[in-house]
């Protein structure tokens, strides 16, 4: 695998490139796309417009990697995210395999969080071989943990959910993602 598809799903975006893996350089970016109604319909055809796009430009591209909002199994599967209205349950190979007539093959996701801890832990020679935690400030709080190179999920794969962290026990205010 030479290239890959590369897309971050915000709070109120798709961003994407074309990247070659290993040294993570990007090939070509990919025009962003801004989500106006939190839905996971406009949230599919935006990813899926993204990925033609790309399919155009590199016909031999099989692969996707998605950072998303939210959180993710390490099976790849959405487990819920609190900006877009039905984003739960959701297994991109599935949505991209069909939209593309099988020619996207392997979809890898994970959170926006984790992932810009892993990336950057791998830009950051001096944190190889050790523990890192990343912070990311945007339209929410979160990010990652990276524990003796592997990804940190927790048990139940909300590990760097900062933005999570109960700090008053008696706080009744609700989270976008349904929580208190």
């Amino acid at each position: 695998m030479d290239q890959l598809i590369a897309i971050d799903i915000g709070a109120s975006s798709v961003k994407a490139a074309i990247v070659r893996p290993g040294d993570w350089e990007i090939r070509q970016r990919l025009p962003t796309i801004d989500i106006h109604h939190r839905s996971f319909d406009e949230l599919r055809s935006a990813v899926e417009k993204t990925v033609a796009t790309a399919l155009n430009m590199n016909p031999l591209l099989t692969t996707v990697g998605i950072s998303t909002t939210g959180s993710a199994s390490p099976d790849d599967v959405v487990i819920s995210s609190g900006f877009y209205a039905g984003y739960q349950g959701i297994r991109w190979l599935d949505v991209l395999g069909r939209s593309t007539g099988g020619r996207i093959r392997v979809v890898r996701v994970l959170n926006d969080g984790r992932a810009a801890a892993y990336g950057t832990y791998l830009a950051d020679r001096q944190a190889r071989g050790h523990h890192l935690v990343h912070f990311v400030i945007g339209t929410g709080i979160g990010g990652g943990m990276v524990v003796d190179g592997a990804v940190f999920n927790g048990t139940h794969h909300f590990a760097g959910a900062y933005g999570h962290i109960k700090i008053d026990p008696h706080d009744e205010r609700r989270c976008v993602c349904g929580g208190r």
